[in-house]
């Protein structure tokens, strides 16, 4: 595992630059390196642990974690569903598996099992923090709807107790990683 400082990163484009701690050349970083739960972005100077792959001619980062945050920025842990808490009638309770903030959509894993359920930003509760967005591996409560074209969508997507969900503080935009 190598070691090194974000030299710098666009959180809106997903990726940046890594000098590594040995003196070596800066390595390119892309968004969907990082693995670390709760963590989308990295932030300049934050420093990092992470693996080096080969890609085509060009090495880049892989297996990214943070192992030194800037100041307010933490990994956030998705909230999962309270064992005592029941979904409000007519819902389920399911997993973010991915939602992608610039576009406003996702999918969502239902517990009880079955297909992937499509979301869209409009049937998400959200909170003036985080909009209308959800974080990969929260657990909300949702309806299933079916769209024109007969597949089956979620709608009225909220928290525990109607709460409203998680979503992911101060990104309405930008991207999933």
């Amino acid at each position: 595992m190598n070691s090194g400082t974000v030299k710098w990163y666009n959180i809106k484009s997903g990726f940046g630059f890594i000098t590594p701690d040995d003196g070596s050349e800066d390595i390119f970083c892309h968004r969907s390196s990082i693995v670390e739960e709760g963590v989308k972005e990295l932030r300049d100077g934050e420093k990092v642990a992470y693996d080096i792959e080969q890609d085509g001619d060009k090495s880049k980062a892989c297996n990214v974690t943070v192992t030194s945050f800037t100041d307010g920025h933490a990994p956030v842990k998705p909230r999962k569903w309270p064992a005592d808490v029941l979904p409000t009638a007519g819902s389920q309770v399911g997993t973010v598996k991915w939602f992608d903030v610039t576009k406003g959509f996702g999918f969502i894993t239902p517990q009880d099992g079955g297909d992937d359920v499509f979301v869209h930003k409009s049937a998400v509760t959200g909170t003036s923090k985080t909009g209308r967005t959800l974080m990969e591996g929260e657990d909300v409560e949702f309806k299933i709807e079916v769209d024109e074209g007969g597949k089956p969508m979620c709608a009225d997507v909220k928290g525990p107790n109607g709460e409203p969900v998680q979503g992911v503080a101060g990104r309405r935009r930008g991207g999933r990683r």
